[in-house]
């Protein structure tokens, strides 16, 4: 004796709605008060005018015929390079942009000790050791000044 789950019966029981959902037709026609009629069933024998109605959906349109395999492979190609050179573009600006504020970080901090006051030392051609003097200074700071102007630091 076979034994069968509620679980079972269940399936069962859903296959077949959906069995008969799939293949079922609606038919319509006017009966002889010229009413129109919808049913599952079909019209008693004395009407003559009935239509038909299907419940399967419509096929999906098939994909543009004349394409051919080579035509999509090099159309895939294509986007693959088109997304490469984006991609190379995309990294070499982020280069760009983190070269420009290291520039633009190194002017300014030069900028900050230029205007602090402190004394400042350099190295000359003879390797020697000199504090810039208050113009030395100015002329250093108007050219760290023209600097960030031209590196359109903010």
């Amino acid at each position: 004796m076979t034994h069968f789950s509620m679980k079972h019966v269940f399936i069962a029981c859903a296959a077949t709605v959906f069995a008969v959902a799939a293949n079922a037709q609606i038919f319509q026609w006017k009966d002889a008060k010229g009413k129109t009629v919808y049913s599952d069933k079909p019209p008693p024998g004395g009407i003559t005018q009935k239509r038909v109605i299907t419940s399967k959906a419509p096929a999906a349109p098939a994909a543009n015929p004349t394409t051919t395999l080579a035509e999509k492979d090099m159309a895939f190609r294509k986007r693959q390079q088109e997304a490469q050179e984006k991609s190379s573009q995309e990294a070499q600006d982020q280069k760009a942009l983190a070269q420009k504020k290291q520039r633009c970080d190194n002017i300014q901090r030069n900028a900050r000790v230029l205007e602090s006051g402190v004394r400042i030392a350099q190295v000359n051609d003879k390797g020697e050791r000199y504090f810039l003097e208050d113009k030395e200074r100015k002329a250093e700071l108007d050219k760290t000044r023209q600097a960030l102007q031209e590196a359109e630091c903010q």
